[in-house]
């Protein structure tokens, strides 16, 4: 933190990389840490101007923060799309994922910890979360849907 604002450290920028790469850190993660930040400040009476101007000095160091999962990603991404649609057929294509849907449903809907989750709509559910796991393992693209993020925060 002394770092972002330029103040006394044990490592300099080129370090800030090395220290956080395998923490897996995100821009969600850095995005949450800067609103933990914000509220921190202003409950010390932080003027919001000055906030703003701390918030943003810390962007510099995002991408240092960051780049471990960045790097996990894109290297995850680039494996998948050589084998993709290897799991999808071990799984019996289209007919496979649907029959693994209508067992995890089958489960899932007993199940105390998720059920209340799924119980509004869960056909629907069930059959978005099937084209997408198809898409996903290497089958037909299908999935027309919002982002799973999208989805997620309601």
């Amino acid at each position: 933190f002394s770092l972002a604002f330029w103040g006394q450290s044990s490592y300099d920028f080129d370090d800030v990389r090395a220290m956080h790469y395998g923490y897996n850190i995100s821009d969600y993660h850095f995005d949450s840490i800067l609103d933990i930040i914000g509220s921190a400040l202003d409950e010390q009476g932080v003027k919001k101007k000055d906030i703003a101007e701390i918030l943003i000095s810390l962007q510099p160091i995002r991408a240092d923060v960051t780049t471990g999962f960045t790097v996990r990603m894109e290297v995850a991404r680039k494996n998948v799309e050589k084998g993709k649609d290897q799991l999808f057929k071990r799984l019996g294509g289209t007919d496979g994922i649907s029959s693994l849907m209508d067992a995890l449903y089958k489960i899932a809907l007993v199940d105390n910890r998720i059920k209340d989750l799924l119980l509004k709509d869960p056909d629907r559910i069930k059959l978005g979360q099937g084209v997408y796991i198809t898409e996903m393992l290497g089958g037909p693209k299908q999935y027309k849907g919002q982002e799973i993020s999208t989805i997620h925060k309601t």
